[in-house]
């Protein structure tokens, strides 16, 4: 599709949390649920639609997202890993697509504009990954050019897109973010404390 083709975020939000011990997701954070936060960022970036990926917890996750205009994509295979995830937000993919940026529904402080320049680059430079630098290190949010989708497809286990990054080293492009820092997960209730006192100040 080239320049012309639709690139969605596809946020992945289906996993049990089990190194917290309740669903990341929906913690509170002011006021709204964590993966509200999420995908209010994705919408306000200038992707072509938000999929939110839900797979445990799928009805309390539904009721988070029901103010957003989001799509809700489920994933009955959640608990075999990420991977399983990434295939369901995959399929559920428009036809056009040109790509998509990936996201992950534990990171609330992912920022829009970020969101944005790594889709204008793929339009600038049909690059087939655009990752996005801080300082020394790559993170989210990352695009995957369409040319890439049935290599992601073929991943399996508890992992992301990160071999497909890998595989196309030699040829992704970089685009360097407003801070050094990468956003980060709230994989525990340390994180989370630090997330709330973070948000506050």
């Amino acid at each position: 599709m080239g320049a012309e083709g639709l690139i969605p975020a596809v946020i992945l939000a289906a996993g049990t949390s089990h190194r917290l011990g309740r669903p990341k997701q929906l913690l509170n954070l002011a006021g709204k649920p964590l993966i509200w936060h999420v995908a209010a960022r994705a919408l306000a970036s200038e992707c072509d639609g938000v999929l939110v990926v839900v797979g445990h917890q799928a009805e309390a996750m539904h009721a988070a997202l029901s103010d957003l205009p989001v799509e809700i994509v489920y994933n009955p295979d959640f608990a075999q890993g990420m991977s399983t995830s990434l295939r369901a937000g995959i399929a559920a993919l428009p036809p056009s697509v040109d790509g998509f940026v990936l996201l992950l529904g534990d990171q609330p402080e992912i920022e829009p504009a970020a969101i944005t320049a790594v889709i204008a680059a793929r339009r600038a430079t049909n690059a087939p990954v655009v990752v996005t630098q801080y300082g020394e290190q790559q993170s989210n949010p990352v695009l995957f050019g369409s040319e890439t989708i049935t290599e992601l497809q073929a991943i399996r286990g508890d992992v992301g897109g990160r071999s497909v990054v890998r595989a196309h080293r030699d040829r992704l492009v970089a685009i360097p973010a407003a801070t050094d820092t990468p956003p980060e997960d709230v994989d525990t209730e340390e994180a989370y404390q630090a997330l709330l006192s973070r948000w506050r100040d």
